[in-house]
């Protein structure tokens, strides 16, 4: 497996479409589900566009069409996956058609807990479209297990993550993770030199691309990781039973907590599936909606839109649950300490005046 060290998560997907690019005049599909449960600047950057210094877009190029596929409803509500893998055929079948090779970009888990199509639809997608398809697993919130990691790249799939999001990690550290099939092909792209290509030792030996990137060192993008990888280490000691206990605990308490709620409401998600069950196939993230609308003006949290409403999100992460997994004394904090942000949350949604901020 080649490893690209990339300055944030959005880069990967920036640097994926690129590479996958083809010769100038090549024209290609990219196909998103559900790019609102992504990284913000996502879309763009699978359109090889990004936002420059000063706000302005900057295009470097790149002549795909982007399309993007809804995992939910209007309502909010999950689409049957028979239904998505309708959809994404549909849309292969055209670009076939065309003589134009694709991207499917994955999202696994995006940021209200979907795997979005699931493995089993992708795996579907590949053998029956082949070579003419590429598959990209937006895996940036890292909350997949080594095993889980492996069975897409086993798949032949691209991976995008990052150390800032579960692991708990500093913001700003992202890998894009190739699988050797893969990495033969992309190994010999040229790319025009950006900004995004980083330092030319971030890239595996071998690679035409290094000739692109800057020389000068990346020592913050380095510390960022080592920052991550503390965190990670950390996790795994715990063990993979106790983990899977600690996360199936916290989980299944918040829940009911938000179920019980009077004025949160819990916005429903399917399980997880996973090869094999652990603590990756629990959900760590717990979406739900004020059970009325906030007054306008009021903002409580980072929003995600889902259909025409927007939800909020508890979310575990290495430290809480490494912290839950290592006595009672551990577990017990980080329930009062989600319990005190839930109540926290229900007074101000209950309470706060319309031209009053809550944070």
């Amino acid at each position: 497996t080649a490893m690209i060290l990339t300055p944030s998560g959005t880069d990967a997907p920036l640097l994926a479409a690129l590479l996958l690019a083809g010769p100038p005049n090549t024209q290609h599909l990219r196909l998103c589900v559900e790019p609102a449960e992504t990284g913000s600047g996502a879309p763009l950057a699978l359109a090889a566009r990004r936002f420059g210094g000063a706000g302005e877009i900057l295009s470097y190029g790149d002549r795909a069409e982007t399309l993007s596929v809804a995992a939910r409803d209007g309502d909010g509500h999950v689409r049957p996956a028979a239904e998505v893998m309708a959809e994404l055929d549909a849309a292969l079948a055209a670009a076939a058609r065309a003589g134009r090779r694709a991207l499917l970009v994955v999202a696994d888990v995006s940021k209200t807990g979907l795997i979005a199509p699931d493995a089993d639809t992708v795996r579907d997608l590949m053998a029956r479209w082949g070579a003419r398809l590429d598959v990209l697993v937006d895996a940036c919130q890292l909350r997949l297990s080594p095993e889980s990691l492996r069975g897409w790249l086993d798949l032949g799939c691209l991976l995008a993550l990052t150390g800032s999001k579960f692991a708990g990690g500093p913001a700003f550290s992202g890998m894009l993770l190739a699988p050797e099939a893969v990495a033969r092909r992309l190994r010999h792209r040229t790319l025009p030199r950006l900004p995004e290509l980083g330092h030319a030792a971030l890239w595996p030996d071998g690679w035409a691309a290094r000739a692109a990137c800057a020389a000068a060192p990346a020592f913050g993008l380095l510390a960022r990781w080592e920052a991550a990888l503390y965190e990670m280490e950390a996790f795994f000691a715990c063990g993979d039973a106790r983990l899977t206990r600690a996360t199936q605990a916290l989980s299944d308490a918040f829940a009911a907590r938000l179920a019980a709620s009077p004025v949160l409401r819990p916005l429903p998600a399917p399980p997880l599936k996973r090869a094999r069950a652990g603590w990756d196939g629990v959900a760590g993230i717990l979406s739900f909606t004020p059970a009325a609308p906030c007054p306008p003006g009021v903002q409580l949290g980072q929003p995600v839109r889902i259909g025409a409403d927007s939800a909020l999100r508890l979310c575990l992460s290495m430290p809480l649950i490494a912290r839950a997994a290592r006595d009672d004394a551990g577990m017990q904090a980080v329930l009062r300490d989600g319990d005190s942000v839930i109540a926290a949350l229900e007074k101000a949604a209950a309470t706060v005046a319309p031209d009053r901020r809550a944070g």
